[in-house]
């Protein structure tokens, strides 16, 4: 009956969003407040569910991934041009949101849900690129964004691991500040958001895979050098086929 009734809560939140999404014209600032109330709604919901689960402070991080992807989602789907194309977006996101919202607890190491993680990501990316782009952030607050939503991204894949809390706290620092230092170097580059992105989430794969590796006991020459290679040659092909603005 728990699980039944979890599932059909799911579906109400994922209806919720898809109405805020489909219909909502309001100003800027009133999408955001709304998404706020939304986001804290969808995190007591989910306390809720996994209250039996949440033994000690740091198991509260299962809230963190839903949060995550509703961010994201609303950066991609307001993103997206209008009519099919659109509402195609809408949909593919309700049904993630439904099923992430099904399984709060799920461990995020399996292939599908890698994916979502990606995705989840990208659309976090693509959404700060975005708004600098538009209005001009200052550098210092691109690389406090990135820092933010990189440790809080990779603290939601690495935590669940079995190592110690201390190694999982200082890689997800580190990295999300190699990170953080390599969107301040972006900053130089005249291109696009979606370029932007695309080459940031190259960078942040090649962290997240090392890093995780690294924390399995799973890493060696071979394995590095093949990630290493593979973003190599997506970032080359992003930047030969990108269009280079004038600089701002």
């Amino acid at each position: 009956k728990s699980v039944m009734f979890q599932k059909f809560v799911a579906l109400i939140l994922g209806f919720l969003l898809f109405l805020f999404f489909y219909r909502d014209v309001s100003p800027l600032s009133v999408v955001g407040l709304r998404m706020i109330w939304f986001t804290l709604g969808v995190t007591v919901v989910n306390a809720y569910f996994i209250r039996r689960e949440i033994k000690k402070f740091l198991d509260l991080s299962l809230l963190l991934f839903p949060v995550l992807f509703i961010w994201s989602a609303i950066a991609v789907v307001f993103l997206l041009p209008g009519g099919a194309l659109k509402l195609l977006g809408i949909l593919i996101t309700i049904l993630l949101f439904i099923k992430i919202e099904a399984n709060p607890t799920a461990r995020y190491l399996g292939p599908f849900e890698e994916k979502v993680f990606f995705i989840t990501a990208f659309g976090l990316f693509l959404g700060v690129w975005t708004l600098d782009y538009y209005f001009n952030f200052s550098w210092w607050l691109v690389i406090l964004l990135f820092f933010g939503i990189c440790f809080a991204l990779l603290w939601s894949a690495f935590y669940q691991l079995g190592t110690t809390l201390y190694r999982k706290l200082l890689y997800c620092h580190f990295a999300a500040l190699l990170l953080a230092q390599s969107s301040w170097a972006l900053l130089f580059w005249s291109l696009h958001y979606f370029t932007m992105s695309v080459v940031f989430m190259g960078f942040f794969y090649l962290a997240w895979i090392i890093f995780r590796l690294q924390l399995e006991a799973n890493i060696n020459g071979k394995k590095v050098f093949f990630h290493v290679m593979l973003v190599t040659v997506l970032e080359a092909t992003a930047l030969t086929f990108a269009r280079w603005l004038p600089p701002r």
